[in-house]
């Protein structure tokens, strides 16, 4: 005899935790709201919830919108910012460099609360000159390369070295289109190190798209590049050369990685897809089942009188 297996609140949890923190993006809320009412209770002030979903968010560089966008251009991504884990001052307070703003985030409703002008400890004058240059240069890149790009690039200041000043940019694009059942993103971090004796960028790109129509189909892939010495760069280089050279080479490596994703698409088209799944007849026209009566087969079918098998 079985005996019914009753699961702890505790295993819900961590179950609910799994099913959260690997949502596809643009739809997280979905999944929360199903994994809520399997549950069958409230879950969103639940601590390892709530720590969950910060991570998720900050994994996914979820964009968010901090100042009101005014004039025609009501899509003004001047006005937004991303959550991310060097953005993060303490629970959920999260710090926008672009606007030198602070903000609360809910991670359950992705909604942004309590906003307040920064501290000025949290704009170094040292490397503030550097850090808006760059600013300007990536939202310049960004806009070009992204439809829906949205950059920021923080200042981390590392107290035990006196020798190199770091700077993180973050790039996040992503196209949601639930209508048509999928959902893409891209992101992208660096990390330029600024030595005295020269300028180092590294960084690496996530591409996540989930095909939901009639199927189940995701594509997770991540690229790390190599560690890359910016050639004649230094601390004493001025911010436009230094810029320039971040730019030049970020565009470099994400271009060559998105040619690389195209190609190997293509080539999993013809291949590896063609084993999984018989591909449509050369009119690429899906059967019409439910019409199979005008078809020469069907008929054929339909005047032997097949009959199910009767068991004895």
């Amino acid at each position: 005899m079985s005996e019914d297996y009753e699961i702890s609140d505790t295993d819900k949890i961590k179950i609910a935790k799994e099913f959260l923190r690997y949502a596809p993006p643009g739809e997280f809320s979905q999944v929360y709201k199903d994994v809520s009412i399997i549950l069958d209770k409230d879950i969103a002030n639940d601590e390892e919830i709530q720590a969950c979903s910060l991570d998720y968010h900050e994994d996914q560089l979820t964009p968010v919108r901090t100042l009101q966008a005014t004039g025609d251009n009501q899509q003004n991504l001047e006005h937004m910012t991303l959550i991310s884990g060097i953005s993060r001052l303490e629970g959920m307070r999260y710090y926008d460099s672009k606007n030198h703003l602070t903000f609360e985030f809910n991670p359950i409703t992705g909604r942004v609360s309590d906003i307040q002008p920064a501290s000025s400890d949290l704009r170094p004058i040292e490397q503030e000159s550097l850090r808006k240059s760059l600013e300007q240069a990536i939202m310049k890149y960004t806009g070009q390369h992204y439809p829906a790009g949205v950059c920021t690039i923080t200042t981390q200041i590392d107290e035990e070295s006196t020798e190199s000043n770091d700077f993180m940019i973050h790039i996040e694009d992503h196209e949601f289109q639930p209508h048509n059942r999928w959902n893409g993103k891209w992101r992208s971090e660096w990390q330029l190190s600024v030595h005295d004796e020269k300028v180092v960028l590294r960084g690496g790109t996530k591409v996540h798209v989930h095909y939901y129509e009639d199927s189940n189909v995701q594509l997770v892939t991540k690229r790390m590049f190599d560690e890359l010495e910016l050639e004649g760069l230094s601390k004493n280089s001025t911010n436009e050369e230094i810029c320039e050279s971040v730019v030049k080479s970020i565009k470099k490596s994400e271009t060559r990685y998105q040619q690389a994703l195209r190609d190997n698409y293509v080539t999993m088209n013809d291949t590896t897809f063609k084993t999984l799944r018989r591909a449509l007849p050369i009119n690429k026209q899906k059967f019409n089942w439910e019409a199979i009566a005008q078809f020469k087969i069907g008929k054929e079918i339909q005047g032997n009188n097949f009959s199910p098998k009767q068991d004895n």
